[in-house]
């Protein structure tokens, strides 16, 4: 009895997996939209009170707008519960961005909010801003800050420094580093170029009067376009047109 109850229980399980591969026949790559989220971050302890805001309006903000739950804890771990994927990733950036700080040498896309003579005040995210003086806004000088930005113009600045809650920034480090950037394929198109002259002057023979087929022979060997360069320095004209081969070696 216990034998037939055995293979009965083996007979029910083979059945029931191979009704799951037919089912599901391997994991999904992606959670399912609708699917409940648990997320985890660490935020610095001094951020914590940026985070909950003045009696706890800012955390409040952000679960009235998103509908996930937020606990945080003293040490500085934040857990954020979403039954949803898309509220549970909003939650997650607002909260990112409400903690964030400046890093030294790093890009950000900041928004202009305010004008001075002096230069611009940038939002790199809330509650961080940084000047951009007028000095580091373009290459070429600048009279007047509006001619080149106004208020709630999108920038992408580099942080130069930062001094206690001062953060200087530059938009002409990024202009140059572009310029840079785009001058290098040229360069090298102009290397490659140098170097295709110094192989063609070195295998081109010394000028002579008749272009032998011999000569011809030797020149095609490096291709088409050698022999073309020769005839040219001789002042001949090529046995051949631009676009077709050789004359034939036999």
């Amino acid at each position: 009895m216990m034998r037939e109850a055995l293979a009965q229980a083996k007979k029910a399980r083979l059945q029931i997996l191979d009704t799951m591969e037919k089912t599901l026949s391997e994991s999904r790559t992606a959670i399912s939209a609708y699917a409940p989220r648990l997320f985890k971050l660490r935020i610095p302890q001094d951020k914590i009170r940026d985070l909950i805001g003045p009696g706890g309006k800012k955390i409040r903000s952000i679960i009235e707008a998103t509908g996930v739950k937020i606990d945080v804890l003293e040490d500085g771990t934040v857990h954020i519960f979403s039954t949803s994927g898309a509220g549970g990733d909003a939650a997650l950036q607002m909260v990112r961005d409400v903690t964030a700080s400046a890093e030294i040498g790093k890009t950000y896309l900041g928004k202009v909010v305010r004008l001075a003579e002096f230069g611009a005040f940038v939002e790199l995210f809330p509650g961080t801003d940084g000047l951009l003086h007028i000095s580091e806004i373009s290459e070429h000088r600048i009279r007047d800050v509006r001619d080149e930005l106004k208020l709630g113009d999108q920038v992408l600045v580099k942080v130069l420094s930062i001094e206690g809650n001062k953060v200087r920034l530059s938009r002409k480090a990024l202009i140059r580093e572009a310029a840079k950037s785009s001058k290098k394929p040229r360069l090298a198109a102009e290397a490659t170029r140098a170097r295709l002259a110094a192989k063609a002057a070195a295998a081109i023979p010394a000028p002579t009067s008749n272009l032998s087929a011999l000569a011809l022979q030797r020149l095609c060997k490096g291709g088409p376009w050698l022999a073309l360069l020769f005839c040219h320095t001789q002042n001949k004209r090529p046995p051949f047109k631009l676009g077709a081969s050789c004359p034939s070696m036999s």
